[in-house]
């Protein structure tokens, strides 16, 4: 049976020469710990004078695995408790005038950074293709200085069945 490797999040918010990294680590099992791992938010806020803080690790309460799956209506409801509980916390950025820069990229996890992420190490391997995934999708080198272009939701193109209501 073959094992795909679970996405991680990652997005940048900029506001007054301050970059917000976000990455969303989904819940996974561990094969090496032989348990399942919460979702995990892991943040920081670096700026031109602080370019090198650390990640901070937020863990989620436990929700069903989310598979990957082409029934919208069978995502939308498993990811349900997932968006309940980072609702506060990508509110805050809303409320703070925190601008989205370009789009979201997914970055492919390896067991080591899953490890890295269970322990609370921060998994350099997976910083190390987040940076080679901004750099390919074009997003701004400079973290503090440039407003880079603000990405808008309103650019996702999202495909409903025939019949379904939109949320």
């Amino acid at each position: 049976m073959a094992t795909t490797n679970p996405n991680a999040l990652y997005f940048e918010m900029r506001r007054d020469g301050n970059t917000s990294q976000v990455l969303l680590v989904p819940q996974v099992f561990n094969a090496v710990k032989g348990k399942t791992q919460k979702a995990k938010l892991l943040t920081r806020q670096i700026s031109e004078s602080n370019p090198r803080r650390s990640w901070r690790y937020y863990s989620f309460k436990a929700v069903p695995l989310i598979e990957k799956t082409a029934d919208m209506e069978r995502a939308l409801k498993d990811i349900q408790p997932l968006l309940a509980e980072i609702g506060p916390f990508l509110s805050g950025y809303v409320s703070g005038t925190w601008k989205l820069v370009e789009q979201p990229l997914t970055i492919e996890m390896t067991s080591d950074d899953i490890n890295d992420v269970w322990d609370a190490n921060t998994p350099n391997a997976l910083m190390r293709r987040v940076l080679r995934a901004r750099n390919e999708a074009g997003m701004p080198e400079d973290l503090f200085l440039t407003e880079g272009k603000p990405y808008t939701p309103s650019e996702v193109q999202w495909e409903l069945k025939p019949g379904a209501e939109p949320i």
